[in-house]
Order: structure tokens, then sequence, then C-alpha cells
């Protein structure tokens, strides 16, 4: 059986991985967004917002997209492609051969280890193709102007949010 300080011991260790994780997660959020370009298509605003995850043990998650502050966009989806393909500004999401995978955000999860930097990285030094990187990207379409954007995901059972501004 277990003694007491035994049980107390492990309930020890487990606070202190609670701490951690709590910590890393407030200070060291894993999500990694950068606004690129907009675009006017038929009369609609398109915003590409490129998206990563540094952390090394667990998927990102989206609970919601809002712009303008509370303003839920037209669409939403994420895009999936690699660097050599790139990402496509379109009003309309169907599927083809020549455009990336559009994922509905509810069935949406951004993998660990997509740093969009650190995949550079690794594609500058030889380690993988531009084929083998898996890139992502926040595809917004929105009637009016987008002056920000508002990321609320979920991360290790947390929830987060990033606030991004559009110039």
């Amino acid at each position: 059986m277990f003694h007491r300080r035994n049980v107390l011991f492990i309930l020890f260790l487990f606070l202190i991985a609670a701490a951690t994780v709590i910590y890393a997660t407030t200070y060291y959020p894993p999500l990694v967004a950068t606004p690129s370009l907009s675009e006017q298509i038929n009369g609609k605003n398109v915003q590409l917002i490129s998206v990563g995850n540094k952390s090394k043990i667990g998927d990102i998650k989206f609970l919601e997209i809002l712009v303008n502050e509370s303003d839920v966009p037209e669409d939403v989806r994420i895009q999936h492609s690699n660097v050599k393909e790139g990402f496509v500004h379109t009003d309309k999401f169907e599927p083809s051969d020549n455009h990336p995978l559009f994922i509905e955000i509810k069935d949406s999860a951004i993998p660990k280890n997509t740093d969009p930097y650190l995949q550079l990285m690794n594609i500058n030094s030889g380690d993988v193709t531009e084929q083998d990187v898996d890139t992502y990207a926040l595809h917004i379409v929105h009637d009016g102007r987008i002056h920000d954007v508002v990321i609320k995901y979920q991360y290790l059972a947390t929830k987060m949010e990033k606030r991004l501004r559009i110039f």
C-alpha cells in the first residue's frame, strides 16, 4: 500500500506539472499567426492569416473567429497547403485539384510543430523540401473592411485568444 508520504510526493509532482503547463500556455502561447495582404474579390474582403503551432505536445483547435472586435465573418475556413503551392485568395470554397484543401473551422486542428519560421529554417538548411512542409492559413471572407481579427482557440483543454491588427 501507499504510504502517506508517497501520496503527498505524487500529489506534489502533479501540482508542479500542472503549474508548468499553465505557466507555459499563459506566457508562451502556441499559436503563431501572421496576417498577409487582404484582397477584394466580388465586393467581399478576403483576408489570409498564416497560422502555425509552435508547440511540441498538442494540437490547436479553433473555436471562433471574429472580425472588427465582434462581427462574425461571412465565411471562415482553414486553407491546408504546402510551401511550394502556397495559398490562394478566393471567395468560393469549391473543391478543385488546382486549389489547396479548405477545411471547416469546426473540423480543423493545427498539428504540433507547424511553426512557419521553423519550417522555413528546415527548408533553408535542406532538411526538408517545399512539398514536405504542410502550411495552414485562416481564410476569412467578410462583407466589410477587416480592421482586426480575434482568434479564439483551445490548446490542451485551455481556451485562449489571440488578437491581430490588420493594416
